[in-house]
């Protein structure tokens, strides 16, 4: 049986946390990061978030293959079975989320797949409103 892919896109306090200790466990991913400076700091094995263990479990998921970092969104998220979605959520002035990363992020995915017949569970894990993944959805079918 093929091992399922498991893909996310952003690599913040959620995602990097996320994958450093399901890869630590076994599980494998492909990291995405839009900033390659992050992305070869972390490969060198930098963490640029305090939590106890993470730079091990960084280290080891690496080491393993069982985290894979890229910026090419376009060329990991067509083979995924499972793309999650970790980007950052701002306030924007006067104290709303600012949508603007969740959506870009689902956004880029959704035009990469739409070449593809590959159609993978979309998993959103930023702090976003209820009704989000709807709006985004609405605002896909007008293009």
């Amino acid at each position: 049986m093929r091992e399922k892919r498991i893909d996310i896109e952003g690599l913040g306090y959620v995602g990097l946390v996320t994958v450093a200790c399901f890869s630590y466990k076994g599980s494998h991913f492909t990291c995405i990061g839009a900033d390659r400076e992050k992305l070869d700091s972390l490969k060198s094995g930098k963490v640029p978030v305090y939590e106890p263990h993470l730079g091990g479990y960084l280290s080891e998921g690496i080491a393993s293959n069982g985290m894979v970092l890229t910026h090419e969104a376009e060329n990991v998220l067509t083979n995924s079975d499972t793309a999650c979605i970790t980007v950052g959520t701002p306030s924007a002035p006067g104290g709303s989320a600012d949508l603007g990363h969740p959506s870009s992020a689902a956004c880029s995915a959704g035009l990469a797949l739409m070449q593809h017949e590959k159609h993978p569970v979309f998993v959103v894990k930023s702090t976003v409103p209820l009704g989000t993944t709807e709006g985004i959805k609405r605002h896909d079918r007008l293009r």
